[in-house]
């Protein structure tokens, strides 16, 4: 059995819930430290308030780099952000579809490859962050 690098949080903080899913290359030991460092950050991101999705990104990503370049590893993982409060989420980084479902039925796809780049690939990564920002009605779902 072998550890594997699969991430998830869930956080609220000052009524603002992040949701991070992520994926570190590979399995083993070194990706499930990846991944702890990951989580590290995140929360520790999120302690401080940090609320610009870009500064966010690219702050976990520089911290990530520096941490896998001292490992001498060519480990990354793809990680996307969302943050929800009143009625809006903000997605930010790279990592699986996303999907809306609305109320009524209609699913809505958002792709985030143009999102960002994998964590811990290259240390300047903050000109290739973006974010979205999607509005919810009551009865709509993210997936």
């Amino acid at each position: 059995d072998e550890v594997g690098g699969d991430y998830y949080d869930v956080l609220d903080t000052d009524g603002v819930v992040t949701i991070g899913i992520g994926d570190v290359t590979g399995h083993g030991l070194e990706s499930g430290i990846l991944m702890v460092m990951a989580q590290t950050a995140v929360r520790t991101l999120k302690e401080i308030r940090e609320q610009d999705p870009v500064r966010f990104l690219d702050t976990l990503n520089r911290t990530i780099y520096k941490n896998v370049q001292r490992m001498n590893s060519d480990k990354n993982l793809t990680l996307a952000i969302l943050n929800y409060s009143n009625g809006r989420i903000s997605i930010s980084g790279q990592h699986e579809e996303t999907l809306v479902v609305r109320k009524g039925g209609e699913i809505e796809r958002i792709d985030t490859m143009d999102l960002g780049l994998p964590i811990g690939l290259d240390e300047n990564i903050a000109d290739l962050i973006s974010h979205i920002t999607v509005e919810l009605e009551l009865g709509d779902g993210i997936v």
